[in-house]
């Protein structure tokens, strides 16, 4: 991805959450309501004017019984201050080949660990001083012995100024952070606001006592920067599911009549997974919190008596071109019992390579006694293709194509795409499901990957 493109891609983001531009001016100006009118809610509504939000009275159903919200709430969203790295040791290079962009990106700038890469727009303005590691120590001057890469921060040495090439320095700069508050009400029809975590990368919502009925996530700026439109996110379901008709259901079950019957009867089952960065865990803050091993633990609670074994054949950066002859040469001569593929890197392959990677595997699948399910992956951010929607990126060919094939192979089908396309309904922003705001999911992300692979056993 080039420079101009890296820039509009920070901007498109920023943008997308009332970081920039006039949104967020226009509506701290005059304030804006939102309705929270849903199956649970009637009547309710909350009122925003800077990063004060206001609660109506309403009804909602919480348990099965309606809890009336007789008075008017208040709540006062708390700022969110930038994190401060101070001292860190690197070393300043130049912009070659040897030392790369991500090579020269200060570490605070990596998500998601050894498994992540970088986030663009974290660096706060003119917050950044590099000085040498030795003693005394000596301050380096911006523009002159080095340079800043605006968007993701990578930092170059000028040949002409006072740095020598591969120099220890130490960085101190602020880093942009945000957090998700939930709102939310009680038995007693008391509101009340409950705060996450801020992080600099994607923020998730807090945990939540029992007995309470979240009504709506916030997602709180930078610093003391009003609420936007975009900033509040209204829960219409906690557990959205599609509306999937029987026969979609019966088509998944008779696909994996024979795995679900192996685990119904505590028989061992082997599982070989396949796949892109994402079947690798990228992104995800631990290796056990990315979609595989949180699947097998949800299966494995299940199926308690039966013994689950599983092998990963994934390759970051990878699409079904490259990783599908691997899988035929070392995966499928061990006969597992259930594949399953995720390939986001495919919505990028044109539809005749998609058709005959995915025939090709189906059929050696079947062969070898393999059953299958195929993710039909999640969305990459809309300005990561250069388009206007997220209903734009689930158009790409390559959904209804993969759709197609697996219902002619008798293949399962985990739909990951409709839950992100339709996850403002569970009060989420899907890029916030983007640990990266690009490509790569949080651990929630790969928690919802988990969940509709354990929607095909259902």
């Amino acid at each position: 991805m080039n420079l101009v493109l890296r820039i509009a891609l920070l901007f498109s983001v920023l943008a997308t959450f009332g970081w920039l531009g006039a949104s967020a001016q226009e509506d701290a100006a005059d304030g804006f309501e939102v309705p929270m009118e849903n199956r649970d809610c009637h009547g309710l509504s909350l009122k925003v004017s800077g990063r004060n939000v206001i609660v109506n009275p309403g009804s909602c159903l919480l348990s099965g019984k309606t809890i009336k919200v007789a008075g008017v709430t208040s709540l006062q969203i708390p700022p969110v201050l930038p994190e401060t790295v101070a001292d860190e040791r690197s070393k300043l290079f130049s912009a070659t080949d040897d030392h790369p962009f991500f090579v020269r990106i200060p570490a605070g700038f990596m998500a998601g660990g050894a498994r992540g890469g970088p986030v663009g727009g974290l660096l706060v303005r003119d917050s950044l001083s590099v000085r040498s590691a030795a003693s005394p120590p000596v301050v380096f001057r911006p523009g002159v012995d080095y340079r800043v890469e605006p968007n993701w921060s990578s930092i170059e040495r000028v040949a002409s100024g006072s740095a020598k090439e591969g120099q220890d320095v130490l960085l101190s700069y602020r880093i942009y952070r945000t957090r998700i508050d939930t709102v939310a009400v009680d038995s007693a029809g008391q509101i009340k606001l409950f705060s996450g975590q801020p992080t600099a990368f994607a923020p998730t919502p807090p945990a939540l006592p029992a007995g309470m009925l979240p009504l709506a996530n916030i997602l709180a700026p930078p610093f003391e920067r009003p609420l936007d439109s975009k900033s509040v996110m209204p829960i219409e379901s906690l557990s959205l599911s599609r509306d999937a008709s029987s026969d979609v259901l019966e088509a998944n079950k008779q696909a994996l009549a024979k795995t679900i019957g192996k685990l119904a009867a505590g028989q061992p089952v082997k599982i070989t997974f396949c796949g892109d960065s994402v079947a690798c865990g990228c992104f995800a803050s631990k290796m056990e919190r990315s979609f595989p091993y949180v699947f097998l633990d949800k299966l494995k609670k299940r199926y308690p008596k039966s013994q689950v074994g599983f092998t990963n054949v994934c390759i970051g950066g990878a699409n079904s071109s490259k990783v599908f002859p691997k899988v035929e040469a070392e995966a499928l001569p061990q006969h597992p019992d259930l594949l399953i593929i995720e390939f986001v890197n495919d919505l990028s392959l044109p539809a005749e390579e998609v058709r005959k990677n995915y025939a090709k595997l189906f059929a050696g699948a079947k062969l070898g006694g393999a059953e299958v399910i195929v993710c039909l992956p999640h969305l990459p951010s809309p300005n990561f293709y250069g388009v206007k929607s997220w209903k734009n990126v689930a158009s790409r060919s390559y959904y209804g194509l993969v759709r197609e094939l697996a219902h002619k192979n008798q293949v399962a089908v985990a739909d990951v795409a409709w839950r992100w396309e339709n996850s403002l309904r569970e009060g989420m922003n899907p890029l916030l499901l983007l640990a990266d705001r690009a490509n790569h999911p949080n651990d929630r992300g790969h928690e919802i990957y988990a969940e509709e692979l354990m929607r095909c056993f259902q």
